[in-house]
């Protein structure tokens, strides 16, 4: 069951739209944690959350779904990012769902070269479709 969700911000009536595979009260505890620290990854979001503070938000459960593939998640999750942006009330700044941070690839390279490790390119992608939408273990 994936659940999708939004964030929603009451003074600007903006959403960050996001869905989870896990439990959805766990989703949010990440969200608020990068926030209270400073580090989302969506810079409006986490400048109207330092702005107006932490009760200004909101999360909404929109609807939980058995996805049978990841692409029909991220098309879902897409649609309700577009629906948003039309009425320009999205924090979303990434289109494309489970998107990695820009230059993770060259620095994967980078570290794979450094160690002489070379995966085919059939190993890359079925680790990269059975990553997608799950969240990094921390270390304790």
């Amino acid at each position: 069951m994936v659940q999708f969700y939004e964030l929603f911000c009451t003074p600007t009536g903006k959403s960050y739209v996001g869905s989870t595979a896990g439990k959805l009260n766990k989703r949010m505890r990440e969200h608020r944690c990068l926030l209270r620290a400073g580090k989302h990854s969506e810079p409006e979001l986490q400048a109207d959350w330092d702005k107006y503070g932490e009760d200004a938000f909101s999360i909404l459960f929109i609807l939980g779904l058995t996805c049978p593939s990841v692409e029909m998640r991220r098309q879902y999750e897409l649609t309700l990012m577009a629906e948003r942006e039309r009425k320009g009330k999205l924090y979303n700044t990434k289109r494309i769902a489970f998107q990695p941070p820009p230059g993770a690839s060259a620095l994967a390279a980078k570290a794979r070269q450094a160690n002489g490790y070379r995966p085919s390119a059939e190993s890359n992608e079925k680790r990269r479709v059975t990553q997608l939408g799950k969240p990094k273990k921390r270390k304790p």
